[in-house]
């Protein structure tokens, strides 16, 4: 995740190491080479995401001077990296505010925001697989941009909102196409791009044992492998 703590650009990681199992939150840096641990020495910073961005400025500051100090630097070799935000209060997905992606499913634009919700329980890191339910036969994914709530926020003015953003991610928003399409209803997606596979002529599906990369400029690459019930 991408995050600006205090006017400064950090890619903010949840990890698992290697060698004793241990999950903590932290940085990457020296170009992805290195993560800076923020919990090893510091019982003020928790070790889950979601608790870090909620501590707000006491934390935050708390993580920057961890990474000035240059201590606790852990080569990216001997950590997994694991989801940024595996407990997130809730997820919100906006269906069709892409004009190409409603062209493409020949869905009319939507003149209010089509908004759904999705569950916790669904989130899986990178390297990590899609389990492709035997039910289905028209797997699909789709390259999302995720924003980042970083505190709570009601009635916010269309001027004030990225005021509440902490930061963004790379998302992969899996669907079963057969079974979304069973019933007329909206194209229900998270902000999804022009190019997803049941939209494509002849339709790809996703199958056991294929590999797929969400990429998102500037933002990174999203991997995660298709594996069947």
């Amino acid at each position: 995740m991408i995050a600006n703590v205090n006017h400064s650009l950090l890619k903010l990681v949840t990890f698992e190491s290697l060698t004793s199992g241990i999950k903590s939150i932290g940085a990457l840096v020296d170009n992805d080479r290195e993560v800076v641990d923020f919990c090893c020495d510091n019982k003020v910073i928790p070790n889950d995401m979601k608790s870090f961005i909620e501590g707000g400025q006491k934390t935050m500051s708390y993580a920057l001077d961890i990474i000035s100090s240059g201590r606790n630097r852990i080569n990216i070799s001997n950590i997994k990296l694991k989801a940024p935000i595996s407990n997130p209060e809730k997820v919100i997905g906006i269906g069709l505010n892409y004009k190409e992606h409603a062209i493409e499913t020949n869905m009319p634009f939507p003149k209010e925001p089509v908004v759904f919700t999705k569950f916790a329980s669904s989130i899986v890191g990178p390297d990590e697989n899609i389990i492709k339910p035997k039910s289905t036969d028209e797997v699909d994914y789709e390259v999302e941009l995720v924003v980042v709530i970083g505190r709570e926020c009601r009635f916010v003015s269309e001027a004030n909102a990225l005021d509440y953003v902490i930061g963004y991610t790379v998302g992969n928003d899996v669907s079963a196409r057969d079974w979304q399409m069973r019933k007329p209803s909206g194209q229900w997606s998270l902000g999804t791009p022009s190019g997803v596979g049941f939209t494509r002529k002849p339709p790809v599906f996703l199958n056991d044992g294929n590999i797929v990369d969400c990429e998102i400029e500037n933002l990174g690459t999203l991997t995660n492998f298709v594996k069947s019930e």
